[in-house]
């Protein structure tokens, strides 16, 4: 039978949580199919367990899928018992989710470190889910007074156009 050519994403199906994809089904009658994902840095395969078929087989609506999010697809076909492993495709191109809300994943990474008695230097690094571009941060300081054990004090700050690999330093 060979292997089978890779899915390819189906024109203007292409959502923020979801993915059609096609691929040329072989011409032996009753063989199951499954698909898989990883995402596209990651080794691992997983079977998707949020998908429609559609048509004869050889058309699969992948959905539950994260906003802005990098996929690589492949086509798992099961064959008789004796044969044992199924037969895969060759993976699909990268194919990116478009962006869709706010971020699902906080940013990772955050350190505080008093660089003197007046001046905090903060950094972090994006989520690994921003669900779209970053557009902005909102940093809140909270102190509490001098003498005081009770409540706080909040200081809010929002940056917009934030480089990555920078230092950043917030001076009061």
């Amino acid at each position: 039978m060979g292997t089978p050519g890779a899915p390819a994403l189906v024109a203007d199906s292409l959502t923020s949580s979801s993915v059609r994809l096609e691929w040329e089904e072989p011409k032996v009658p009753n063989l199951t199919y499954l698909v898989q994902w990883r995402y596209e840095s990651a080794p691992t395969w997983q079977y998707c367990r949020n998908h429609t078929w559609i048509g004869h087989g050889s058309t699969v609506l992948v959905e539950n899928l994260k906003p802005f999010t990098f996929y690589r697809f492949r086509v798992a076909i099961l064959l008789p018992a004796h044969l044992a492993e199924p037969l895969v495709s060759e993976p699909s191109l990268v194919i990116g989710t478009l962006p869709g809300g706010p971020p699902s994943s906080p940013p990772s990474s955050v350190r505080a470190i008093a660089t003197d008695p007046t001046r905090v230097s903060v950094s972090w690094k994006p989520g690994p889910f921003p669900n779209g571009p970053i557009l902005s941060y909102v940093l809140s300081i909270d102190e509490l007074p001098r003498g005081y054990k009770g409540h706080k004090v909040s200081i809010f700050f929002l940056y917009t156009i934030i480089l990555f690999n920078c230092i950043w330093r917030i001076i009061r």
